[in-house]
């Protein structure tokens, strides 16, 4: 009776091309996760550790909404946010609300703390450019209208690279931004680079927010 069930679902869905929504747009994408999150796991009893999780996504799903930030999934520990312009905000004012969003939850995570025996600690990984959003999955089971591809990719990998009580954004990012947020540069490699130098205006920056070069970007001599 379950394999009739499908198999009537499959017919009357049709070909899927036509109703897939899929576009390509430009957005800022956005990773976190909790430092330390396996060794967590191991200490606390099941019922304490879902509710402390619970408890502190309650305390920063709403942060991603006061910046305009919608929220793709929570996988496990993690949260995949997307920031985009619309016609009321710029791709810079969208990455810039990423960002805050960051800093947001770090200071946030201070007052999470500070009745809590076990100190949480997160890190944040941005990036932003083209990327496809979409209905992605299996259209008989379950599908996700979800953002993919390197950008989202590289957004991931810079969040892993983070130090915890950090945001890492890419040098694209930055290049949105670098108008309202002070960030010190990373070295060329994610994960290897050292803190160089400021950039930014002076009272204006984000303490915490560190850029990572981007390895793809063709360099020129100053002439």
């Amino acid at each position: 009776m379950v394999a009739d069930a499908a198999a009537l679902a499959a017919s009357s869905v049709g070909d899927v091309s036509e109703i897939t929504r899929a576009e390509e747009k430009f957005a800022t994408i956005f990773f976190t996760d909790i430092v330390g999150f396996t060794s967590l796991t191991e200490r606390l009893p099941a019922t304490e550790l879902v509710a402390t999780l619970n408890a502190y996504f309650d305390a920063m799903t709403t942060l991603f909404k006061e910046h305009d930030g919608i929220i793709d999934k929570f996988v496990g520990d993690a949260i995949m946010a997307v920031f985009t312009g619309d016609g009321k905000r710029s791709d810079a004012d969208a990455a810039l609300g990423a960002v805050r969003t960051g800093m947001a939850m770090i200071e946030t995570l201070k007052d999470f703390n500070a009745s809590r025996d076990e100190q949480l600690n997160v890190r944040v990984g941005i990036n932003s450019g083209n990327v496809i959003i979409g209905d992605i999955g299996a259209k008989l089971h379950r599908r996700d209208y979800t953002v993919i591809g390197d950008h989202v990719n590289v957004a991931a990998r810079l969040e892993s690279a983070a130090a915890r009580g950090t945001v890492l954004i890419s040098e694209d990012t930055y290049e949105l931004i670098e108008e309202w947020v002070a960030a010190k540069i990373r070295g060329a490699d994610i994960g290897q680079g050292q803190e160089r130098s400021d950039r930014g205006l002076p009272g204006r920056g984000m303490p915490g927010v560190v850029f990572q070069r981007n390895r793809r970007k063709k360099r020129f001599p100053a002439t």
